[in-house]
């Protein structure tokens, strides 16, 4: 056996790996050594030698050597490119790779170089470099014909359509041009970068007067207005929207030779009777570019206008495709075509309402198979959520699923069963025990809100809980939950307010038999008392009229300054603060009433932040 211990660029044969495996002819010696075993004839091969064993060279790995190797290994996130070669697969940050990634990613040769940010190529723009940037100037009649109230009216309607636009220094700017007998400059492309300042300059523009220059108006846009001295950008798409409700006076088209000679779209807008709808379709880029309308009908007409010129695809995809770059459609099945017009058939065509895909494939719908869709299957529809077809209309479900096509799904059985037998004689009108004890009751704030200096509205919501013995089970799973409405609730009412209990809320019961029920109704303390000029004290009352004193309880049967009262999702307000809370239960007695009830009593202290106010005073009432 002859050993060849260095790769020659010359060298050509033949590279057998086994018996088992395909042959190879070419230049191995790039990346590998090759040790001599035999010789066969390999045709096409300059060599005729057979190789039993494949040895990379230095540097290299793998089944075929094509694996580098980097020695040392690549650090700071970079990858072995090539032979003791590291770089990184993004953008580097003070020399380490960037940790960060654009998801989805960088269209168009756009380079990711921080968390789902991308830096464009020229003519590309957007947080993804999918958007083609365009420079709209829209030109507006303001001659005599059109009338002060009608001009008010078309830039009330061009405020509000262009309020619907992607309004930013990279992606779309927006300049405005009016015309009569001459044109004059409202705003450049540069002027503004903002929805909220290009809605402000069209609103604010004056109405003048005079004749209709049509082509003039054109030209001065073309030359003057679309300028990099005045915002223009070279990448950018360039369109004039030319609205007018006259003919022009100008016979000759100097001005449409000028945008013609630097690719702007024209698009129109001709409003009412007199407008000469041939010569203005004379000047548009597109037939499909020109929109004729009524000032009545201005505010339909704008939006579909809007839509011709932010729509990739214009006149837009047929056939339900959908726009994915300029002039690019992804069709669905059964259509082809840069805007999917043309209806594609398989052959033989597609059976049983199967659709034709790429004109060679079709699809099925479920319950058939086939090339041609042509074979029914034994479970049609076809069995759902994983289940596997055993015989004609039966499937196999797996488990938590059941049904002839496994399209229900089921309460596990372990909570079935518990469920039939703590409901089964279950009766809701009875009580649990007689007295009921172990009822306790909690306070859930959730905001402040202020109308005025002198009007606090605190919101809340409210959590009881107690034990139900008739709810309970031996074994299995450690709680269910059940709705409200099946099951006995204590009698607990705020004064001052009615409650009506939410019966689409569960309450949660646990398998000795306490029940947890919140119902998501919230409540309001609307009897905020303003104690100083920026301490606020607001109440909560609850009461149990048909319950003696042991019935209804907070968590402890002490003044309580935070146990029964629950802040984990209390949204602060910037000007006003908590800065007490507590809970009092009391045994109150009724004139009409024998005995002595319980009475829960929460109270919040609100005062104005330090930042708005200087009286700091504040203490709850809680005795």
């Amino acid at each position: 056996m002859a050993k060849i211990t260095h790769c020659s660029r010359l060298f050509q044969g033949i590279l057998f790996l086994s018996s088992l495996h395909f042959l190879l002819c070419g230049n191995f010696c790039s990346r590998q050594k090759i040790y001599q075993y035999g010789t066969k004839s390999c045709p096409g091969c300059s060599n005729t030698k057979l190789y039993s064993e494949i040895h990379c060279c230095d540097k290299w790995k793998g089944y075929t050597c094509d694996v580098p190797i980097c020695d040392p290994p690549c650090y700071d996130g970079k990858t072995c490119y090539g032979p003791d070669s590291c770089r990184c697969s993004n953008q580097t940050v003070g020399g380490v790779c960037s940790s960060h990634g654009c998801f989805p990613p960088c269209q168009h040769g756009g380079e990711c170089y921080g968390l789902n940010k991308c830096s464009c190529r020229p003519g590309y723009a957007g947080d993804f470099c999918d958007v083609n940037p365009s420079d709209i100037i829209f030109v507006v009649d303001e001659s005599g014909s059109v009338g002060h109230d009608d001009f008010r009216v078309t830039m009330e309607y061009l405020a509000n359509a262009v309020n619907r636009l992607p309004i930013r220094y990279d992606l779309l700017r927006i300049g405005l041009a009016l015309f009569s007998g001459s044109t004059r400059k409202s705003f450049k492309l540069d002027d503004h970068f903002t929805k909220e300042h290009v809605t402000d300059a069209i609103l604010n523009t004056y109405f003048g007067s005079g004749g209709t220059n049509i082509d003039g108006a054109l030209g001065y846009t073309c030359e003057d207005m679309f300028q990099l001295t005045t915002g223009d950008r070279p990448y950018a798409q360039n369109i004039l929207v030319l609205i007018t409700d006259g003919q022009s006076s100008s016979a000759n088209k100097p001005g449409l030779q000028k945008c013609k000679s630097k690719n702007v779209t024209i698009i129109g807008i001709g409003i009412g009777s007199s407008v000469d709808e041939q010569q203005l379709r004379s000047l548009v880029s597109k037939p499909e570019y020109y929109f004729d309308t009524t000032y009545d009908n201005l505010d339909t007409t704008l939006p579909k206008l809007i839509k011709t010129i932010t729509d990739f695809c214009p006149p837009g995809c047929k056939n339900g495709g959908t726009c994915i770059s300029r002039e690019k459609c992804q069709c669905p099945d059964g259509y082809a075509g840069l805007l999917c017009e043309t209806k594609v058939t398989c052959i033989p065509e597609c059976q049983n309402n199967g659709t034709c895909h790429n004109t060679n494939q079709c699809r099925c719908l479920v319950g058939y198979k086939g090339d041609i869709c042509d074979i029914l299957e034994f479970c049609r529809p076809g069995c759902q959520n994983g289940g596997t077809c055993i015989a004609k209309g039966k499937c196999l479900c797996p488990e938590g699923y059941a049904g002839n096509h496994c399209q229900n799904r089921e309460r596990s059985a372990t909570e079935y069963d518990i469920i039939t037998t703590v409901l089964n004689g279950y009766n809701k009108l009875v009580r649990p025990i007689d007295p009921v004890n172990n009822v306790t009751h909690s306070l859930i704030p959730k905001e402040t809100l202020v109308f005025n200096p002198k009007t606090l509205v605190f919101k809340a919501m409210q959590c009881v809980s107690w034990n139900d013995p008739r709810l309970s089970w031996p074994r299995g799973q450690p709680r269910i939950s059940l709705p409200s409405s099946v099951i006995w609730l204590p009698d607990i009412v705020m004064l001052g307010q009615e409650i009506d209990h939410d019966f689409e809320a569960k309450a949660i019961i646990m398998k000795n038999g306490d029940v947890t029920y919140c119902p998501q109704n919230e409540i309001k303390s609307t009897n905020c008392e303003e104690k100083s000029g920026s301490v606020w004290e607001c109440n909560f009352k609850f009461l149990s009229w048909s319950y003696d004193k042991v019935m209804l309880d907070i968590h402890f049967p002490s003044v309580l300054t935070r146990p029964s009262i629950d802040m984990s999702i209390y949204y602060e307000h910037d000007e006003y603060e908590i800065v007490s809370q507590c809970a009092v239960r009391r045994e109150m007695s009724y004139p009409c009433r024998v005995g002595t009830y319980p009475e829960l009593t929460y109270t919040f202290v609100i005062r104005r932040r330090r930042s708005f106010c200087r009286n700091l005073n504040a203490s709850p009432t809680c005795n």
